[in-house]
């Protein structure tokens, strides 16, 4: 007998009998009992603890424990003896009996639950999580900065393989939806978004895109180059990630007494090649990239990674029946990306940079006084100033076009990722340069169609040679993930250009950091 049988209550309806159901199967009765949620959230937490895994470090156990976790959800969902189809038609079909969270967290179970499916299938979760993890593995060792045609050459058998599995776990919650594989894995990370409407935004954007890029270039051409950044070691520029985090934390009301009585625990900061904000919304994993001869590349996305961690934070924040059930977290990460942009992007203004340059001068200082950075280190470097380093932030340099230079560069790079991995999943038929015939997009076919796309958004020649696969989203099985970043760049802009004349009034009257976090 299922342990979560339907509920008899003579008050409540059958819908209402229904959801109830559904809530102990996907919340459960913490800590007595385990639920869908429980599972997610381990799940969310090992993927943290992966992507933190040194060059030596052996990625079988966290791999191990993340299949389990996942082979729990689906097991949970789908266990005949919790007929969860049934009670998500059931409650469906009388929604008024439901409050509007409950509402909520039912469309949000409905979803969980369509995508959910694509493991039914025996042994596929270990196959997935296995083929991801090493195509992932000969992605990082083959990559290859200096050689990046000898790079990719190496990376077109495990990507291959990558996309192959990523195609198999999306094809049933796309029968079930009735839409294109693609589709189905965009819908996952960005619910109800078709190929269409990403079809519909791109066609707006990209006709004036070149002009764009070359009138921001010419501008950019007319103001004073930035001087070059002294190198900073990884440990110093640590101190000041965490103290620009913990500035930023501090003035949305964070400090260690909410965060206690919230029950959050924030994992020590750290640095690592790619950052991130990730786990579940008790247990937050944040790290920043750092690169010793680029201090503003990790301010940016200490910014970044910021907006995310707040974002998840104020999850904690929603009322009791919305703690640790699907409608209590991220619908979509094209509201995650938005926060973290959106903060990234006021952390690019001159008064954020005017105001974050003492913070970064006391830590240098403090590091040299402590013998981590050479007593001969000028604090005072002019590199080191705030109108300096807003330079560096605010210029873009074309020569290099990939994402993470610039947000100029952003949109083109998501859209030829976006377009890119809607041929390969659904395996669209083209007609081979060669031989005249017509075959599926294969990945061999990415470094032309990287170039073509590039070409027609930038204006800029790219040259097929220079490709290389330079990022693991596929491979950590977030190939949808993309075009949150193109939603989150725009809504984050909008947003800007909304409170633009008021934060402008506020920015002479603001005498910190956290004063300017806060407003």
């Amino acid at each position: 007998m299922s342990a979560y049988k339907e509920p008899f209550n003579q008050t409540a309806g059958r819908g209402k009998a229904a959801y109830l159901a559904l809530d102990g199967i996907f919340h459960g009765d913490p800590p007595l009992r385990e639920g869908w949620q429980t599972h997610k959230d381990r799940y969310e937490e090992l993927q943290a603890q992966k992507w933190l895994l040194g060059e030596d470090d052996d990625p079988a156990p966290v791999i191990e424990a993340m299949q389990y976790h996942l082979r729990r959800q689906a097991e949970i969902l789908h266990d005949p003896a919790h007929n969860v189809a049934a009670l998500l038609q059931r409650a469906q079909a009388e929604m008024p009996q439901l409050d509007e969270w409950e509402r909520g967290n039912l469309a949000r179970m409905q979803h969980i639950y369509t995508h959910q499916s694509g493991f039914i299938e025996p042994g596929l979760i270990e196959r997935y999580e296995q083929t991801l993890a090493d195509a992932e593995q000969e992605w990082i060792s083959n990559y290859n900065e200096d050689t990046p045609e000898e790079g990719f050459a190496a990376q077109i058998e495990p990507f291959t393989r990558a996309i192959a599995v990523i195609r198999e776990a999306v094809a049933e919650p796309a029968r079930r939806m009735g839409v294109k594989p693609s589709e189905a894995a965009q819908d996952l990370l960005n619910p109800g978004v078709s190929n269409d409407d990403v079809d519909k935004i791109l066609a707006k954007i990209k006709p004036g895109y070149p002009d764009l890029v070359a009138n921001i270039t010419a501008q950019s051409n007319e103001t004073e180059a930035p001087l070059t950044l002294p190198e900073i070691p990884t440990e110093v520029q640590l101190r000041i990630f965490d103290r620009l985090k913990n500035e930023m934390l501090l003035a949305a009301g964070w400090d260690e007494e909410k965060l206690a009585q919230s029950g959050v625990n924030i994992a020590p900061l750290q640095t690592s090649a790619t950052g991130f904000s990730w786990g579940s919304n008790k247990n937050i994993t944040i790290s920043i990239e750092s690169y010793e001869d680029n201090l503003v590349k990790g301010l940016g996305n200490t910014w970044h990674e910021t907006g995310h961690l707040l974002y998840l934070l104020h999850m904690s924040t929603l009322p009791e029946q919305a703690q640790d059930r699907p409608v209590g977290q991220f619908n979509g990460f094209g509201a995650h990306e938005t926060a973290a942009m959106f903060m990234e992007q006021a952390g690019f203004r001159n008064t954020a940079m005017t105001l974050s340059t003492p913070i970064i001068h006391e830590e240098l200082s403090r590091a040299q006084a402590e013998g981590l950075l050479p007593a001969d280190f000028d604090v005072n470097d002019p590199a080191l100033t705030a109108e300096n380093l807003y330079r560096l932030t605010n210029r873009p340099d074309l020569q290099n076009t990939d994402w993470c230079t610039s947000e100029l560069v952003l949109p083109p790079n998501m859209a030829w990722r976006v377009l890119a991995m809607r041929k390969l999943i659904d395996e669209e038929t083209i007609i081979d340069p060669q031989t005249g015939a017509q075959r599926p997009f294969a990945v061999t076919d990415l470094p032309q169609f990287w170039a073509d796309t590039m070409n027609d958004w930038t204006g800029i020649d790219h040259d097929t040679q220079q490709f290389q696969i330079g990022e693991s989203h596929v491979f950590e099985g977030l190939g949808g993930y993309f075009w949150a970043y193109m939603t989150g760049a725009m809504s984050a802009a909008t947003l800007h250009s909304q409170i633009a004349p008021q934060a402008t009034a506020q920015d002479a009257k603001v005498k910190s950091l956290q004063d300017y976090v806060r407003l």
